[in-house]
């Protein structure tokens, strides 16, 4: 499955930081919005931020990184090509950045891919430490993944308990097979449905920050 090159966003306001943060949007929405995102989990301006342009445009200037055949189930061509082309967008931040190793962050659609971007069994990156909010999990078969791949990794989950385009019985099994791999995984829930909950963003912003200062 050949992929396709993603367009790289980068946040003007954050071009100078030692490390970088690539932040995957979610379905329907502009990079943009990934972009604010990762300046809300950067105050101190730590990071160099990017967001991929998904290229699957579904309303006037909202995108997604790949359709689906029915409202949960992503079309496998697609899925497969996202993959790849995600894990090049993430290398070719990393050149771009002239760092090392990522912070890697999404949400809904994004979440999921930024999930499947960091255990990827192929993947030519390191990842230090992934975000997610509202996270999407998807059927082994579609997923390229190696769980006892990054045992070094640090993980911020935030997930309303009343989601239910991403239910959170199945979202937090899956960052339990994690964590029981030796990940050190926060899990934590807010009372509602699939959105950004401010609370988990400012927890995540100060977790990062301490992980950026250890």
């Amino acid at each position: 499955m050949s992929s396709e090159e993603l367009q790289l966003l980068w946040h003007e306001g954050h071009q100078s930081g030692a490390h970088l943060m690539v932040v995957l949007h979610g379905f329907a929405e502009h990079p943009t919005a990934a972009l604010q995102l990762g300046a809300m989990l950067d105050p101190e301006r730590n990071y160099q931020i990017c967001a991929p342009h998904g290229p699957i445009e579904v309303a006037a200037n909202k995108y997604a990184f790949y359709r689906s055949e029915s409202r949960m189930t992503p079309n496998p061509d697609d899925f497969a090509s996202a993959q790849l082309s995600i894990a090049s967008a993430i290398e070719n931040a990393q050149t771009e950045a002239n760092v090392d190793e990522v912070v890697i962050v999404g949400f809904s659609q994004g979440a999921g891919l930024a999930s499947l971007a960091t255990f990827s069994k192929t993947k030519r990156y390191h990842v230090h430490s992934l975000i997610v909010f509202g996270c999407r999990t998807y059927p082994e078969e579609l997923a390229d993944c190696d769980l006892d791949a990054a045992r070094d990794l640090h993980v911020y989950a935030g997930h309303g308990s009343n989601d239910r385009l991403s239910p959170s019985i199945e979202v937090e099994e899956f960052f339990n097979r994690i964590a029981n791999r030796g990940v050190d995984v926060t899990w934590e829930t807010h009372p509602y449905g699939h959105c950004l909950y401010p609370r988990h963003i400012e927890a995540a912003s100060l977790w990062l920050q301490k992980l950026t200062q250890s």
